[in-house]
């Protein structure tokens, strides 16, 4: 009688499964905002990149200790933007607009506005003002 050799299968245990799982979902995610931020991307990712940016850079920005930062919470009644002035009266041009969640370095304030800049600029044109009940100002 010959012997038959039987191959045992070896089963991976159910942990080492769901580690590769989530190891290779980190690792994508990874991925996926290291090719956002720091790759070219088509027009229409343009505003998460900056989202993507300004979240790397936020505690950065934070610690320098002349910065406060604000955020927009509140829309236009028509619009899902806010509309940013060249001057604080809201009979003055429309300068930019700016949307929920964005964040603004403010550099003044002043009866019920907020001068806000693009984070990191000087230039006057990425500077504007914003009604005080529409963002919210970071604590540092």
């Amino acid at each position: 009688m010959e012997e038959e050799k039987k191959v045992e299968k070896q089963e991976i245990p159910v942990y080492v499964t769901a580690i590769f799982i989530a190891l290779s979902g980190i690792g994508l995610l990874l991925f996926t905002v290291y090719y956002i931020a720091f790759l070219p991307v088509p027009v229409a990712m343009q505003p998460l990149r900056i989202r993507i940016l300004t979240a790397l850079q936020l505690e950065e920005i934070l610690e320098e200790e002349d910065t406060v930062l604000v955020t927009v919470i509140e829309t236009d009644e028509d619009r899902d933007r806010t509309s940013v002035y060249s001057e604080p009266d809201e009979d003055s041009p429309l300068h930019f607009s700016a949307a929920p969640g964005d964040f603004y370095e403010k550099l003044e304030e002043g009866d019920g506005w907020i001068k806000i800049g693009k984070i990191g600029t000087e230039e006057e044109t990425e500077t504007g003002w914003i009604k005080s009940e529409m963002v919210e100002v970071l604590d540092s």
